[in-house]
């Protein structure tokens, strides 16, 4: 990985090789950051090796390949030379390292340092300061702070006690602490001439990631519950009791915004006016009926009555029905005599759906469902976070005058992770055809309960179905308070709903055919009443054949004849008529229904056809809601990702470092943690905080997804469009994802970033008082102002370097104190580093080396060092490490 700036250590002589083998235990334990070393050169090799250490782990390349790879815009060389011994200096290869650093090409800044490692009462070496360069001379003192008692490095030392205590200085002035990243002399010129300067550093490293995680989890952490938001004016929300109450009215405001989903509009029939027949209607009929009897044909007389009116025609909805029997079966419940699944009477209503033939448009227009899904969400934040006026109709909970809230979770969305029923016997399991019972599919909870209750009735298999009956209400008691679930009952219900029409429009089509044609008792009494009319009518030529006869003989007078004939025409019409109109009764009930069917089943065609259609679109929004109830239950389960969240392994530095260099661990104090997690949630947690929590979840969708996910990068709410139908469909495998996964962390590091920085500007006090007591490798507890050592606070009057460092004329012109102090501290999460340097003016090499040996220090430092007898802190063979 390219990085800005690169340091290099060069050493030459093996007695200096322990420190860069020292820095690669610190570096395996992510205290510095990637330097490199360049060791002794081969002979007769043309090419500089060098050697990467990163994380422990070494990479070794030529110096060309490494600054080609890295690409740094600033070097810093830092030769590592000392005057115990003679030829310890790296002034051939670091002058020669130098020069292929400025002739590799690019706009390479480089900052050149000669670090000389010394120790009193052993200086034996040459000090040769090398020209253009900072010339470095550490100072042979030890001490836990600038004015601090300092401790002198005196006498003869193991390699490694050399590396020991020059550690500080070289990982300060190469900028290798982790977060520092400039050193004492980035920016400042070189000298003039050949001058050295005395430096002494000071390094603190305090490791907080307890402290922490303690902080984290109680902060961000929902183990006692959802935060009582804030709201306007400062009121605090309240936990809601009646936890069924509040998800009922949420549920019920979000089907009041989305009725449309649920039912599309219906047709009324158009009842067809009752028809009676009348004395004179009947006697208009009489005739024609009279000719059909004659021709014996009143059977088919009676059916051109019925018929005389529209004539029904099934159309594409009834065809649908009858034409799709098996479908039809499934749709309405009914599979080898049980129940169907909710699954399988979806596909069978696609099947019908489809067969009902083009729109007029030609194409079947979905429901557009991305508001439901986004008022679903939206309801069930503001039941956690109190947010008002989310939605119309969708309003926070209130009790009294408080925001109320549901404290946990699992109290709004079940998980089918966590909250499925699966104690379910064997025998029930396989009469049930049910493995487990996910807590918002109500649509297989409801069959499942009724088959359990008709199990539960059967003395063989009852005993294990009770039991399961027992436990599965007190399941169901609790799953069906919650939102989701409540959501889901709504669409379950319609849906249940829908398939009845279907089967109540498919009774009305089914009425409406079976009132084609004659009912064999109408025929019968037809030509019955024909046979009596026919007989009438017989009777009435032979009476009247009979008078005219008696008048043509003068029987009778013609005017007898001619009454005789009126009496006995008005006879027939009459007795014609009364039985024509008491035979035709039923005849006219039957044309009567028949009109009625046909009304109605113009009504059911289109009802049907709708009914249908509305079942799809419920079944098919019921299988996304199962994909969102859960995807919701996940999120509400740990919004901020802090589940997924794996706290590192603390790898610490060894022991046995200078007092110079401290390392200490925060100790918790779990009164302050509990306080200071108490006032963040507070300020971090305000009313509508799951706004911005939500949408990073969401957002994270499409880096979750890998490839599958790229068009939800751009535009994640496309989520909220998915259709159940799709073959490509991305929610379900976003559900799976998030279930093996979890919740990204996304926003719960950016929630706690933002706390991490008002912890450091701020709050500041309340940050020390949280990392207040510390407890250092030594395993002393100490306070944290102690710990730092005064390395944050400006020295006033510093403590001057070891005084036996210097000649006469160096104490004389008080060149033995310091004359630059620079500080840097930085900051991980709680975690901070603090270094401090102390620089000499720049004086001749002659000014550090004293006439005479002293054996007091006249300006009161104290202590000696035990000549090398302190424990190792490096590994003692350098080839084995590198």
């Amino acid at each position: 990985m390219p990085m800005s700036d690169l340091t290099i250590l060069v050493t030459e002589n093996p007695t200096l090789a322990g420190i860069p083998a020292a820095l690669r235990d610190w570096s395996a334990a992510g205290l510095i950051r990637p330097f490199v070393w360049v060791p002794p050169a081969t002979p007769n090799s043309r090419l500089i090796e060098a050697r990467l250490v990163e994380s422990g782990d070494v990479v070794v390349s030529s110096l060309g390949d490494l600054l080609a790879r890295r690409s740094p815009r600033h070097v810093r060389i830092v030769a590592l030379t000392s005057e115990l011994v003679d030829g310890a200096d790296s002034a051939r290869n670091a002058t020669s390292l130098a020069a292929a650093v400025g002739g590799a090409g690019g706009e390479i800044r480089t900052t050149l340092v000669q670090l000389v490692v010394t120790r009193l009462e052993a200086r034996e070496g040459a000090l040769t300061a090398l020209e253009g360069w900072h010339n470095i001379l550490i100072s042979p003192d030890d001490a836990a702070g600038p004015t601090k008692p300092h401790t002198l490095l005196e006498g003869p030392a193991s390699d490694e006690d050399i590396a020991q205590f020059a550690l500080p200085a070289v990982a300060a002035v190469g900028a290798l602490f982790d977060g520092v990243e400039a050193g004492p002399l980035d920016d400042t010129p070189v000298p003039p001439g050949a001058t050295f300067q005395v430096l002494r550093v000071f390094a603190r490293r305090l490791d907080a990631s307890t402290v922490r995680d303690a902080l984290q989890r109680q902060t961000l952490g929902l183990t006692d519950g959802y935060p009582l938001v804030l709201g306007a004016g400062g009121a605090s929300a309240t936990y809601v009791e009646n936890i069924d109450l509040a998800n009922l009215d949420m549920a019920n405001g979000l089907w009041s915004r989305h009725l449309g989903i649920l039912r599309s509009a219906r047709q009324n029939p158009q009842l067809a006016q009752v028809e009676s027949l009348g004395i004179w209607k009947a006697f208009r009929m009489l005739w024609s009926f009279l000719w059909a009897s004659i021709k014996n044909a009143p059977a088919e007389w009676a059916n051109k009555v019925i018929y005389t009116g529209k004539q029904w025609v099934a159309t594409t909805a009834t065809r649908a029905i009858f034409g799709q029997n098996s479908a039809f079966a499934v749709v309405v419940g009914g599979v080898r005599g049980q129940s169907a699944s909710w699954q399988t009477q979806v596909e069978a209503l696609g099947a019908l759906e489809n067969s009902l033939g083009p729109a007029q448009d030609g194409h079947h227009v979905h429901s557009r469902m991305d508001s439901l899904w986004q008022d679903l969400v939206s309801g069930g934040l503001t039941l956690l976070d109190g947010q008002p006026r989310r939605g119309d109709q969708m309003d926070a909970a209130k009790i009294g005058s408080d925001t109320g809230i549901i404290r946990f979770g699992r109290f709004l969305a079940p998980s089918r992770a966590t909250d499925s029923f699966t104690d379910i016997p064997g025998a029930v399991r396989a009469a049930t055809e049910t493995d487990e019972l996910a807590p918002y599919d109500t649509l297989q909870i409801r069959r499942f309960g009724t088959r359990l209750s008709a199990l539960a009735a059967d003395p063989i298999a009852g005993a294990d179905a009770s039991a399961t009956m027992e436990k599965f209400q007190a399941w169901w008691r609790r799953v069906s308070a919650t939102y989701t679930t409540k959501v889901s009952l709504r669409l379950s219900d319609e849906f249940e709903r829908r398939l009845a029409e279907i089967a109540e429009y498919t009774a009305v089509l089914q009425a409406a055919q079976a009132t084609t044609g004659i009912p064999d008792d109408i025929r019968h009494e037809q030509n019955r009443l024909a046979s009596r009319l026919r007989f009438l009518l017989i009777a009435l030529v032979l009476l009247i054949t009979a008078t005219i006869t008696l008048g043509a003989l003068a029987v009778i007078p013609w005017l007898v004849a001619g009454i005789a004939l009126g009496v006995w025409m008005l006879g027939w019409l009459v007795s014609s008529v009364l039985t024509f109109l008491k035979g035709q009764r039923r005849l006219f009930q039957l044309k009567n229904m028949r009109a009625e069917a046909l009304s109605k089943a113009d009504a059911a065609e289109y009802n049907l056809a709708a009914a249908i259609r509305d079942a799809r679109r419920c079944g098919d929004a019921y299988a996304l809601l199962l994909q969102w109830a859960e995807s919701l239950a996940i999120f509400a389960s740990d919004p901020l990702g802090q589940a997924s969240a794996q706290a590192g392994p603390n790898v610490g530095p060894g022991t046995d470092h200078p007092l110079a260099i401290q390392f200490g661990q925060a100790e918790v104090n779990d009164r302050e943690v509990a306080r200071a997690a108490s006032a963040l949630r507070r300020q971090f947690f305000p009313v509508g905080w799951l706004d911005s929590v939500w949408d990073a979840f969401l957002g994270s969708a499409g880096h979750l997804l890998g490839a599958r996910g790229t068009m939800l990068l751009d535009e994640p709410a496309l989520l909220y469009r998915q259709r159940a139908i799709q073959e490509d469909v991305l929610l379900p495998r976003w559900v799976e994802a998030l279930t093996e996964q979890g919740v990204p962390g996304t926003a719960g590091d950016q929630t706690w970033e933002r706390i991490v920085h008002t912890l450091q500007t701020t709050a500041r006090d309340e940050l020390e008082r949280l990392l207040g007591q510390v407890r250092t490798e030594t395993g002393a507890p100490t306070a944290l102002n102690e710990f730092l050592g005064g390395l944050t606070a400006q020295v006033i009057t510093p403590t001057g370097f070891p005084t036996t460092l210097f000649s006469a004329s160096a104490i004389t012109g008080d060149l033995m104190r310091p004359h630059v102090t620079w500080c840097r501290e930085w900051s991980e999460g709680l975690s901070r580093t603090v270094v401090l340097a102390q620089i000499s003016v720049p004086m001749p090499a002659e000014y550090l080396r004293p006439e005479a040996r002293r054996h007091e220090d006249p300006i009161g430092n104290v202590g000696s060092s035990n000549g090398g007898a302190t424990t190792r802190l490096v590994r003692p063979i350098v080839d084995d490490i590198f």
